[in-house]
């Protein structure tokens, strides 16, 4: 059995790498850093629409359809579309006559999308992680619904 003194210590170290794997994973500046997971938590539904994202972004010039892109990403047309729309409402997809095209209505958030496409090409555990810690609306209604209220009915 190993004292006391030792177990804390090493508890005390893997609280120092959880904290120290949180906050590396972006290379940069805390206030850099979240400003890009709050754009992650807010924009980005799922890995599904990060992919969406970084491939749309990566050829501004091609007009995509739905099962194209459905094909590529190798999805299901409600993951995709729910994506589309999602990331529509953010202004980085628009749909054109030819299909769906990245946009950027800001050059703060085409920057926020690059580093977050260098930042999964770096740490994609750490990037999938975010999206999936990040609150879901659809969960808390979901939640909402099992709450019980202090009205008889």
């Amino acid at each position: 059995m190993r004292p006391i003194h030792q177990t804390a210590a090493a508890a005390q170290r893997r609280r120092s790498s959880a904290v120290a794997e949180r906050g590396a994973w972006l290379e940069g500046e805390n206030e850099s850093e979240d400003e890009l997971l709050s754009f992650v938590r807010e924009a980005i539904t799922s890995v599904c629409a990060l992919e969406l994202l970084i491939l749309l972004r990566r050829e501004p010039n091609r007009g995509w359809g739905l099962q194209a892109l459905v094909r590529e990403l190798r999805s299901s047309s409600i993951a995709v579309a729910g994506a589309l729309d999602h990331l529509g409402r953010w202004g980085l997809v628009m749909e054109a006559r030819d299909g769906f095209r990245y946009q950027h209505p800001s050059t703060r958030l085409d920057d926020l999308c690059q580093r977050l496409e260098r930042q999964y090409a770096a740490k994609p555990i750490s990037v999938i992680r975010a999206i999936l810690e990040a609150p879901s609306d659809k969960l808390r209604i979901f939640a909402d619904a099992f709450r019980l209220s202090g009205k008889p009915k």
